[in-house]
């Protein structure tokens, strides 16, 4: 008997645990995300921007340009102070309602990550691109 709740506590700490762990992944579009917690380091909440970043840059379809008419700009990340971190190209071919998602969220991640870790940034704003050139079949923002 005392060996069935042995194993019905570890079982049970087992399954709260998945559960707890499952809360901090966000599913978006075809990525498998983790969210920052109060409880995650500093460092497991760089690598999940740094996932979050490379999740947007790969659905926004930057690694061919035929046509620069076949992108348009969008602002991403979010500094201490406010505003984007950088802008980037992407495909217009794409799903923009989950790329829209993507970006927010990356967005609202680092907006935690700068409050939780007392983020301190230049507060200069980045300059707006002007537009999109092709250069050696990749896009490249002009200014």
């Amino acid at each position: 008997m005392k060996r069935f709740f042995a194993l019905f506590a570890i079982a049970s700490v087992s399954m709260f645990h998945v559960a707890c762990k499952k809360e901090k992944i966000q599913k978006l579009c075809e990525y498998e995300l983790t969210a920052i917690t109060d409880k995650s380091s500093e460092k497991e909440d760089e690598a999940a921007l740094a996932e979050m970043l490379k999740a947007v840059k790969e659905t926004a379809r930057i690694n061919t340009c035929a046509s620069p008419t076949d992108f348009s700009i969008i602002p991403i990340g979010s500094k201490a102070c406010g505003g984007p971190v950088e802008f980037i190209p992407y495909n217009r071919g794409i799903d923009t309602n989950c790329f829209y998602k993507l970006v927010n969220f990356y967005g609202e991640q680092m907006q935690k990550y700068n409050t939780k870790h007392g983020a301190i940034s230049d507060c200069s704003v980045p300059q707006m691109p002007k537009g999109v050139k092709c250069e050696n079949n990749k896009p490249v923002l002009t200014y």
